[in-house]
């Protein structure tokens, strides 16, 4: 997950002039892991200097507001795949300690409404307030992108006073902002948590929420190279980097990351491909998604081209997968 931050991070840090090398040559001079190998305590580092090297104390603020459900991936999709905004922020509160170790998320239920509190449990206070900022204005950005229009109403609560530019929190958190409130907070009454999520798919969710689990207990574990590919693949949507952009991600060159799948049986293509069936086989089994939208997650443009990769995989074409099992089901 930490990559995926990382990444929008340098596209927001683009627009102050800063440059990736200068953010890693000031967060750790002499070099640091490879985009894939983001952990909590490195992304830290990072995302302090690059605080400091852009000079904004709303830089938490602005990057959170570029953060949305399918740059995060399989975790993404599941957000995305909840039936109302209230299960959505259960989910997050769920791999919030995967996610971000360094933060304590918690839903507290009152009786007509819940609380989305955060609280920083080793951080400075100005990182504390960077990933508050950057917390809620994602968890909003994303709601309005769930629900399509704000329905009921969101308190925002921030423990500080800013000296600067008021008018950005109205811009990206709405007009009910409370500061110097003693706590960082979401407020959310009946109306908003019963929102329902116009991409609500409750199979989709259950396959998602399977993944989600997969890949958080295999955090940090990078285990060989291929599986470090895979869990890129798998956690990259319908945006799967080809072979060059992979070994980018994985701070290698094209021919070593070649040179190494190879030592382990393995090519580029064939772990794409290896990634694509499974995902395609779930899809078919698990939902009611249309052949078309299926090979749309899985990155192809055209769904002929689709159904002649599944069929190379499998066999047989995807449609009749489906015919397949549905007549087991009915013996």
């Amino acid at each position: 997950m930490h990559a995926h931050y990382l990444a929008i991070m340098l596209d927001l840090l683009a627009d102050y002039g800063i440059t990736e090398q200068q953010l890693r040559e000031h967060a750790a001079p002499g070099g640091g892991e490879g985009r894939d190998q983001i952990e909590a305590e490195s992304f830290n580092l990072l995302c302090h200097s690059a605080m400091l090297l852009a000079g904004d104390e709303q830089f938490g603020l602005r990057l959170g507001a570029r953060i949305n459900l399918p740059s995060q991936g399989i975790f993404g999709y599941a957000l995305m795949s909840c039936a109302t905004v209230g299960e959505a922020l259960k989910l997050l509160v769920r791999y919030s300690q995967v996610i971000s170790p360094g933060l304590r998320v918690s839903l507290l239920p009152l009786p007509d409404s819940a609380e989305l509190v955060m609280q920083a449990t080793h951080l400075p206070r100005q990182m504390a307030r960077c990933y508050a900022e950057m917390m809620f204005a994602s968890v909003l950005n994303s709601g309005v992108i769930l629900v399509g229009e704000q329905t009921g109403k969101v308190r925002v609560e921030l423990d500080y006073i800013p000296t600067t530019n008021r008018q950005l929190y109205t811009d990206l958190l709405g007009t009910d902002v409370q500061f110097n409130a003693g706590r960082n907070a979401l407020c959310f009454d009946a109306a908003s948590l019963a929102a329902h999520i116009s991409t609500a798919n409750p199979i989709a969710s259950d396959i998602f929420r399977r993944e989600c689990d997969r890949l958080f207990v295999l955090d940090g574990d990078r285990g060989s190279v291929s599986e470090r590919v895979q869990q890129v693949l798998i956690e990259s949507g319908a945006d799967f980097p080809t072979c060059a952009a992979m070994a980018a991600r994985l701070h290698m060159s094209e021919s070593t990351l070649q040179r190494r799948l190879a030592l382990e049986g393995w090519r580029y293509q064939n772990v794409l491909d290896k990634v694509r069936y499974r995902l395609a086989q779930e899809y078919l089994l698990g939902t009611v998604l249309p052949v078309a939208e299926i090979g749309y997650l899985l990155g192809f443009g055209d769904v002929a081209n689709f159904r002649r990769a599944f069929k190379r995989w499998a066999g047989v074409a995807p449609s009749r997968v489906r015919v397949i099992t549905d007549s087991l089901q009915g013996q």
